[in-house]
């Protein structure tokens, strides 16, 4: 006999016997007129689960279906296929480029080392570790365990559940296999960084206005986003000369943002049915940090022609970052 007994909450109880329920239609790899409508009254009768994935978006589909009172094959073939062909992690991306400035959270047990080590090698490509849980501002959710990939809808644990979640809502996190971690650590050298005494140097002779860009960067940087830096400031060129800041190529800001009108930009977003709701009050400031932390990939599509600028990978080293956000402030103010 088992010593150990796990109790689940009501709320996990539930998601369970809807996984359940799911996994057995798509091991019969058939969904029934019955089925469905089993489905709805079962749904109906655990509104209180709305807001956990996936059961807003199981709820959704049936919905649609249902409107018209009729159930046509054409429908069910494709509420099946979207359960089964539903992964845990986003098949699309095959490799990633850098982790330098980005949040990054681990789940499961990873074949290819630890999480200890990996934590640690991360930091050394300047990423951000999100040891306890991930937040809207997460970039990467790297998932572990051999097969994992090959998870089916509804098998996750809780870190992988609040990232669907997110993403329903609209934020970009993206749920990658460790595979695609492993190949980047092996095929990506960690970038050298700066000394405290390079960095010195290399702000010695710039005036406060460019010192205030930097700071701006830095700020951006540890808050995990980076702050466009518009490409005709007249302070831009000795950044750049100098190495300090470089051309963001895989961050998608846009100064093209600024030249439409809040309710232009707000409506343009709006198209994109992306799930993000703007207050009526807000800036046109704070609407564009909304749209680039939580749709940066839809931003480009919208604004192809983009200037954008950021610290050199070479700054992004977390302890080094605070130091200089220190420095720098007490340099301005004096």
């Amino acid at each position: 006999m088992n010593r150990y007994h796990v109790k689940y909450s009501s709320t996990t109880q539930s998601l369970l016997s809807l996984k359940s329920f799911i996994s057995e239609i798509i091991i019969t790899s058939k969904i029934s007129d019955d089925d469905i409508l089993t489905l709805r009254y079962w749904m109906d009768d655990n509104k209180h689960l709305a807001g956990n994935y996936p059961f807003d978006k199981i709820y959704s589909l049936i919905d649609g279906i249902l409107s018209d009172g009729v159930i046509e094959e054409e429908e069910k073939e494709k509420l099946l296929k979207i359960l089964s062909d539903e992964k845990i992690c986003d098949h699309s991306f095959s490799s990633i480029d850098s982790l330098c400035g980005r949040y990054v959270c681990l789940t499961g047990n990873f074949t290819f080392a630890s999480r200890k080590e990996i934590e640690e090698t991360i930091e050394k490509y300047s990423g951000f570790n999100e040891h306890k849980s991930l937040t809207s501002r997460t970039n990467y959710l790297f998932v572990g365990g051999k097969g994992s990939a090959d998870w089916a809808f509804g098998n996750y644990g809780n870190k992988i559940k609040k990232a669907k979640e997110l993403q329903e809502k609209g934020c970009p996190i993206l749920i990658l296999d460790e595979d695609i971690l492993a190949h980047f650590f092996s095929t990506h050298n960690p970038p050298d960084i700066y000394t405290m005494q390079e960095c010195l140097q290399l702000f010695d002779s710039l005036s406060n206005e460019s010192l205030e860009i930097i700071q701006e960067q830095i700020h951006s940087a540890i808050a995990g986003c980076f702050k466009v830096v518009h490409p005709l400031s007249p302070h831009l060129e000795p950044l750049i000369s100098k190495d300090i800041l470089s051309e963001c190529t895989d961050f998608n800001w846009s100064n093209q943002l600024y030249r439409f009108s809040r309710n232009e930009l707000a409506s343009r977003i709006e198209s994109l049915n992306t799930g993000l709701h703007f207050r009526k009050n807000s800036k046109l400031e704070s609407l564009i940090n909304l749209c680039t932390l939580n749709i940066p990939e839809r931003i480009r599509e919208l604004f192809p022609e983009y200037g954008a600028f950021m610290l050199n990978e070479r700054f992004l080293n977390s302890d080094l970052l605070f130091q200089l956000q220190k420095m720098l402030r007490s340099k301005i103010q004096s």
